[in-house]
């Protein structure tokens, strides 16, 4: 029981911050091809993989979503390694020859296009620039958001 709070009083407490709030839109297309540089700076990429047009695919993806992106795309070449080495091991297997020794990471080809294409089709965006939780953070940041400038007026004491 707190001192001079009689049994049916209650207590309310209040607690405030001005925590500053930034309002980080989704990247545009030249910023996402930024990001895909980052991401894939020591990733061998075939001559068909054109960051620009890769850019311009995944309009309203986050940085994050790049990331899974590339990564799904990054599991292409990996599987294809994986499904000939199954399908060696079977064969030598049924012909009663030893296992073929195991590739290593020369033996994974470039990235392709397609591999992005296909990771495109399973990565989508995880947040839509339509949606109107969107619209509503947007309209709220122009309102009261640092980036806003604050287009509202400051009260006055003298009206």
């Amino acid at each position: 029981m707190h001192q001079g709070i009689s049994p049916c009083m209650s207590l309310v407490t209040l607690s405030i911050t001005n925590a500053k709030r930034l309002m980080v839109n989704l990247p545009d297309a030249s910023n996402r091809e930024k990001i895909l540089k980052v991401i894939l700076a020591k990733e061998e990429l075939g001559s068909d993989v054109d960051l620009d047009s890769l850019a311009n695919m995944t309009d309203g993806y986050s940085g994050s979503d790049l990331k899974n992106l590339c990564v799904t795309a990054a599991h292409y070449p990996i599987r294809e390694i994986l499904e000939k080495e199954k399908k060696e091991k079977s064969l030598a297997k049924t012909e009663g020859r030893p296992e073929p020794a195991l590739y290593g990471s020369e033996h994974i080809r470039p990235l392709s296009i397609d591999d992005f294409k296909s990771a495109h089709e399973q990565v989508c965006a995880s947040v839509s620039s339509d949606s109107a939780n969107m619209n509503e953070l947007l309209q709220w940041n122009d309102l009261y958001g640092e980036g806003g400038s604050r287009k509202r007026k400051a009260l006055s004491y003298f009206m």
